[in-house]
C-alpha cells in the first residue's frame, strides 16, 4: 500500500503526538501495528524508534533509526536522531560518521555540526569539538544546543568565568532548555555556588517541559551532586535515586558471571605456563584498571605528568581487539572460545597493530597509558599480546567505589551502576577476577589503593613511577597543573591538589546503602 495514504499520515501524526506526551508504549503500539501494512514507510520506522527510545529501549530504537536511513538515506531527521542516539549510548565513532556523512549533503546543517562537535568532545578532541563548535556558531549565533556546547568545552577544560558567560544571557532570559541549565549547573558547581543551579534545574523538572527520560535523568543526576556539594546528603540520594530509576534497564548478571568463569576455566596456572606469547617484548603499553570510580583517571593524570608519559586516556581498542578474535580466527564464537585458538602468529599481528597504534598516539613517550577500567577482564590475554606490558590495579573502599558509580550518570553504557544490588554483585565479580589474575599471571600488577594514594601521595606516587620502569620527576607532583584534556567524570578531581574529602563519602549515605551491603557481604573482607 502507498506510504502516502491519509491513513498512514494519520498513525504517523497521532503517534507523534503520543510521543510528545510522552505515552511511549501507546505510541510504539500504533507504529508497530500500522507497519504490518506499511513496512516501507520511513516515518514510521522514525516514530517507532522515538517511541522506543523514549521508552529505554534503545537498542531497537537504533535499529529502527538504522533501518529508516536505509528506507531514505537522505532523511535529514532520521540522521540526526541516530546520532543523537549513538551519542547517548556512547558510540562516538559511529556517531561522527553518522554526522559526517549529513554534513557531506548539508554543509549548513547545524545541528549535525554540534552533534559532530559533542561527538569529538565525549571522544577526548575539545580542539576538533570546538571547530565544529564554531562552524556551527558562525552558521546561528544563537543556537542553544551550540552555545551548550561551547560552554561545556570551556568548563571541562577550566575556563569557568568564560563558561558562565556565555551561558548567563541564557539563563536571565529564561531558557529552560536542558542542555543549557545543565551546562550552568555543572558551571555553579565547579565555582563552589550550587544553591542558583539547584533552584533553576528543581523549576525546570517542575515547569512541566517536555523532556526526554534521559534528560530527565540528567537533571535529576546534576541535582544529585549540587545537593551533594551543599552537604543535603538525604536531598541528594533522592535525586540520584530518581536519576538511576530513569536510566533503569534489567541487567543480566549471567553475562559477567560465565565470561569470568569462562576466563578462570581458561587461565589455569598449567595453562598460563606454556601459553603462546607474542614475540614483541614492547615495555610502552600500561594498562590502568579497576572498578569505575575507583581512582583510575587520577592515576593515568599522575603518570601523564610524567615527561615519558603518554596519557591517552579510555581506549576501545582492547575490547575491540577481543570481539574481532572471531574473524582474526575464521569463526563465529564469542572470544572466550576464541583465546584458546590463539596462536604466536595471530598474537604477533594483533600485538605489532596495537602497538604501532600506542606510537602514533604517544609519539617519543616511552609509556603510553591506557586506563580503561574494564581492561581487568582480559588481563590473561595482554599478558600473551603484550609480555612487557605494566598493569597498574586502581582499588578503592568499595561502599565508596559502588555509590560514586551509583552517582554517575552513564545513561545506557553501564546499566548494573543503575541498581544499587547489581552495582554490588559486579563488584564481587571483579574481585573475583582480579584474584585470579593475581594468582596466575607474571606480568607485573601494581596495587595502587586510593586512600594510601591521597594520605602518602608522595610515597605511592614515587612507588607509581618506579613500578613503569621510570626515573623519579618532580612533576608528578603537581599533576593538578597539567593542561592534559581529562574525558572522564573525574576531570574535576585531576585539576585539583590531592584532596581526602572522598574517602569515607559513603558515610554520608549509609541509611540507603541496605542493598548494596547486602549485595557485596562484608565489605572489609573484600577491600
Amino acid at each position: 500500500m502507498s506510504i502516502n495514504s491519509p491513513k498512514l499520515q494519520q498513525q504517523i501524526s497521532q503517534a507523534g503526538q503520543l510521543i510528545i506526551r510522552g505515552d511511549y508504549a501507546a505510541a510504539a503500539a500504533i507504529c508497530q501495528q500500522a507497519l504490518q501494512t506499511y513496512p516501507g514507510s520511513p516515518l514510521l520506522h522514525l516514530r517507532l524508534g522515538q517511541a522506543l527510545q523514549g521508552a529505554g529501549q534503545l537498542e531497537d530504537a537504533a535499529r529502527c533509526f538504522q533501518q529508516a536511513l536505509q528506507l531514505a538515506p537522505g532523511n535529514t531527521e532520521a540522521a540526526l536522531l541516530l546520532g543523537a542516539l549513538l551519542l547517548q549510548t556512547g558510540s562516538y565513532d559511529q556517531a561522527v560518521s553518522i554526522y559526517k556523512q549529513l554534513l557531506q549533503r548539508e554543509p549548513g546543517n547545524v545541528p549535525a555540526q554540534t552533534g559532530l562537535g559533542r561527538s569529538y568532545l565525549q571522544m577526548g578532541q575539545p580542539e576538533t569539538a570546538a571547530s565544529c563548535c564554531e562552524k556551527a556558531l558562525a552558521g546561528s549565533p544563537d543556537d542553544i544546543d551550540a552555545i551548550a556546547l561551547a560552554a561545556d568545552i570551556d568548563e571541562k577544560q577550566g575556563r569557568l568565568e568564560q563558561a558562565l558567560e556565555r551561558l548567563r544571557p541564557m539563563i536571565g532570559a529564561g531558557v529552560s532548555r536542558s542542555n543549557i541549565v545543565l551546562a550552568y549547573a555543572a558551571v555553579c558547581r565547579s565555582l563552589k555556588m550550587p544553591e542558583d543551579a539547584i533552584d533553576k534545574l528543581e523549576g525546570l523538572l517542575q515547569g512541566g517541559a517536555s523532556m526526554s527520560p534521559g534528560e530527565r535523568a540528567g537533571i535529576y543526576f546534576a541535582l544529585g551532586g549540587l545537593c551533594d556539594a551543599a552537604g543535603e546528603y538525604d536531598r541528594a540520594f533522592a535525586h540520584y535515586r530518581q536519576g538511576n530509576s530513569l536510566n533503569h534497564c534489567d541487567f543480566d548478571r549471567s553475562r559477567p558471571e560465565c565470561d569470568i568463569n569462562a576466563m578462570i576455566n581458561l587461565f589455569t596456572p598449567a595453562y598460563c605456563e606454556q601459553m603462546p606469547r607474542a614475540g614483541n617484548s614492547s615495555q610502552l603499553p600500561v594498562f590502568i584498571v579497576g572498578m569505575h570510580r575507583s581512582g583510575t583517571s587520577l592515576v593515568e593524570q599522575i603518570l601523564a605528568a610524567h615527561p615519558d608519559v603518554y596519557g591517552a586516556g579510555e581506549l576501545p581498542d582492547l575490547t575491540q581487539m577481543m570481539f574481532s578474535l572471531g574473524s582474526v580466527l575464521g569463526t563465529d564464537c564469542h572470544y572466550t572460545d576464541c583465546l584458546p585458538q590463539l596462536t604466536v602468529p595471530a598474537l604477533d599481528t594483533l600485538s605489532v597493530k596495537h602497538l604501532d597504534r600506542l606510537s602514533a598516539l604517544g609519539g617519543s613517550a616511552q609509556r603510553v597509558t591506557d586506563k580503561m577500567p574494564g581492561n581487568f577482564m582480559y588481563l590473561g590475554f595482554i599478558e600473551q599480546a603484550f609480555p612487557g606490558a605494566r598493569i597498574i590495579h586502581c582499588r578503592r573502599d568499595p561502599l565508596d567505589t559502588c555509590l560514586s558509580g551509583y552517582f554517575q550518570n552513564f545513561g545506557g553504557a553501564q546499566t548494573y551502576m543503575n541498581d544499587l544490588g547489581d552495582l554490588g554483585f559486579v563488584y564481587r565479580c571483579y574481585q573475583r577476577m582480579m584474584a585470579h589474575w593475581q594468582q596466575v599471571l607474571t606480568l607485573p600488577i601494581m596495587d595502587v589503593q586510593y586512600e594510601q594514594l591521597v594520605a602518602r601521595p608522595e610515597t605511592v606516587i614515587r612507588e607509581l613511577v618506579e613500578s613503569c620502569g621510570l626515573p623519579w620527576d618532580e612533576q608528578c607532583l603537581s599533576f593538578h597543573a597539567s593542561e592534559r584534556y581529562v574525558n572522564t567524570a573525574s576531570y574535576d578531581q585531576v585539576r585539583q591538589p590531592m584532596y581526602t574529602r572522598s574517602v569515607g563519602r559513603w558515610k554520608h549515605y549509609e541509611q540507603h546503602l541496605a542493598p548494596l551491603r547486602e549485595a557485596l557481604g562484608d565489605p572489609d573482607n573484600i577491600l
